[in-house]
């Protein structure tokens, strides 16, 4: 659900774990509006308290990753936080509630989230804003009297258990980030999209450069979404290669036209643009390195013939307009020597005086016709 727009790999991760926090944290404020109810409050007032938590945060999740700007919505979130927080430890009997122990875990998601110093600040000045509203609002709404009960504990435990995954994701290897800066591998040498492909050409893997190369998300070239953005024409050749490279080439290199996102500036017929694909065999293992980078050469040509034939068609059309309106400045005074000219042949007033004068106007009247 992050936004393509992402692209470095920690903004990617922040925002992804601020949609994935903000989608689960309906589920956890459910369990503990319970309190509402203990409270006095009634099961009206809990369900609506439950409602609009989900859909806050369900909001928040898919405005951010709808626009990829998180930075408003994350304050928005501590303020709700803070805010919830505070309402369910005052229904829950104030500081001395169990539930008082939840006030860690607004600087922990939002150092979870934010990856910094600073967002763990401002979780902990939520948090300590929380306290004393907690407070007033145990005076401001009708809370009825709430003891220390024994599923109170659950809350804080339920929360608990969710940083075991987390913080063991933290310490594993292979959850460990690498940095740009330092990372050598091929997909981020070349400018090109790096992909594994198996035997049958099945995507198992695609470079982040295809974000910024095709306009996808890698996933979405997974299995068969390469395939199916082949233009038709070429599927031939590529599938041709495929089977060239099972029968133990080692490489092989075709041009082809992928179709991309639509770009949003207009209706076009399509949007397939040409590409180089080369087919390299991986050593020891059944799968196979697809190196696919824009055809810069071709496009230029394609580009220069469009031009060409755009040029060609307004030439036509300029010629046509030209024939039209010399045609029609002619015929308009031909009319009137092929006619009169005819009626001079006829003697229709008089006779010649000399033969050369009808045969001169004979001549007119045929250069007339002809033209």
């Amino acid at each position: 659900m992050v936004h393509p727009s992402i692209l470095g790999k920690n903004d990617r991760r922040c925002q992804g774990r601020f949609i994935g926090v903000m989608l689960a944290a309906p589920f956890f404020a459910a369990g503990a509006a319970v309190t509402l109810v203990t409270s006095g409050m009634g099961v009206a007032v809990t369900m609506a308290a439950i409602f609009a938590t989900f859909g806050l945060c369900w909001f928040a999740a898919l405005l951010v990753a709808a626009s990829g700007k998180m930075a408003f919505a994350g304050q928005v979130a501590l303020v709700m936080g803070s805010l919830a927080l505070a309402g369910v430890i005052a229904a829950a009997g104030g500081m001395a509630s169990p539930v008082a122990m939840l006030v860690v875990a607004l600087p922990f998601e939002a150092w979870w989230i934010g990856a910094s110093r600073r967002a763990a600040l401002w979780g902990a000045a939520s948090a300590f804003v929380a306290i004393p509203l907690q407070a007033f609002a145990g005076s401001v709404f009708p809370f009825g009297p709430a003891e220390t009960a024994a599923w109170h504990w659950l809350l804080p435990l339920a929360w608990a258990l969710t940083l075991v995954p987390r913080v063991a994701a933290l310490g594993s290897p292979a959850g460990a980030q690498l940095d740009p800066a330092t990372d050598d591998r091929l997909e981020n040498i070349i400018d090109a999209v790096v992909l594994r492909a198996g035997r049958h050409g099945e995507v198992l893997d695609a470079s982040a450069k295809a974000r910024t190369i095709l306009k996808l998300q890698p996933e979405l070239l997974f299995g068969n979404g390469l395939f199916d953005r082949i233009h038709l024409s070429d599927r031939v050749a590529y599938l041709s290669a495929l089977a060239d490279m099972r029968d133990g080439a080692s490489a092989r290199r075709l041009d082809l036209r992928v179709r991309l996102p639509q770009n949003g500036h207009g209706p076009t017929a399509d949007n397939y643009r040409p590409f180089s694909l080369e087919l390299m065999r991986v050593e020891h293992e059944d799968v196979f390195t697809l190196v696919l980078r824009e055809n810069d050469e071709l496009a230029g040509l394609r580009e220069e013939l469009a031009a060409a034939k755009e040029a060609a068609a307004s030439a036509e059309v300029a010629k046509g307009r030209f024939l039209a309106v010399v045609s029609h400045e002619l015929r308009t005074p031909l009319n009137a020597i092929i006619g009169f000219s005819d009626m001079l042949l006829h003697e229709m007033f008089g006779t010649f005086k000399d033969p050369r004068q009808k045969e001169y106007v004979g001549l007119v009247k045929e250069s007339g016709q002809h033209l």
